[in-house]
């Protein structure tokens, strides 16, 4: 199973794309192994499909230093098995460019179109929040809750920002290191192989 928190519900034939890439042991050194599993049964010729049914989230109270280290962790793996697309992902966050828009508005004395840009910044993440959260999934939550999106938003810009920072992680009492593609490698112990953490 991944190192993660959430449940990955994948389904694949045994008889034909598990055997073709190497059996399920194949992504065993991988932090993002559903990632790589999807992607070699692609690479093998076969169809990926996403389902149409909305997954239902569980989040449990956990503190903010341990939710952002968390999510220090997962940008990490991206960084290093979608190392092009995780540099585009600075891309999609609105409110650092807001935050951008106003500094540079009230530097140049257009103190007024900074404002009008942070403000649109701001409700851009608001109506995502509503379109996607409660129009797309159906969580309330989204709708009362859509004022604290941009926060959310700002808070996922600096943690891919962080994600920069460093090639190792810490994990369960134990040290690993990314490597190329997203391979993960124990720092305290043998090198053989990280699946018995992940288990």
């Amino acid at each position: 199973m991944a190192m993660s928190p959430f449940k990955q519900f994948l389904g694949i034939r045994r008889d034909v794309g598990l055997e073709k890439i190497g059996g399920i042991a194949a992504t065993a050194d991988y932090y993002s192994d559903d990632f790589v599993l999807g992607n070699r049964i692609w690479a093998a010729g076969y169809k990926v499909v996403f389902s149409h049914h909305i997954i239902q989230h569980v989040l449990t109270p956990r503190s903010l230093k341990r939710t952002l280290g968390d999510q220090l962790r997962w940008m990490k793996s991206t960084r290093f098995s979608r190392p092009l697309g995780h540099v585009g992902t600075g891309l999609t966050y609105a409110v650092p460019f807001g935050v951008l828009g106003l500094v540079a508005g009230a530097a140049t004395g257009c103190l007024a179109l900074g404002v009008g840009l942070f403000a649109a910044a701001f409700l851009n993440r608001v109506v995502q929040s509503i379109a996607v959260g409660w129009g797309a999934i159906g969580d309330r939550r989204a709708l009362y809750l859509s004022f604290l999106y941009p926060v959310r938003d700002f808070l996922g810009f600096l943690t891919w920002a962080g994600s920069f920072s460093g090639r190792t992680f810490f994990w369960r009492g134990e040290t690993y290191k990314f490597s190329k593609g997203g391979r993960i490698i124990p720092q305290n112990r043998p090198a053989e192989s990280a699946v018995g953490a992940k288990l």
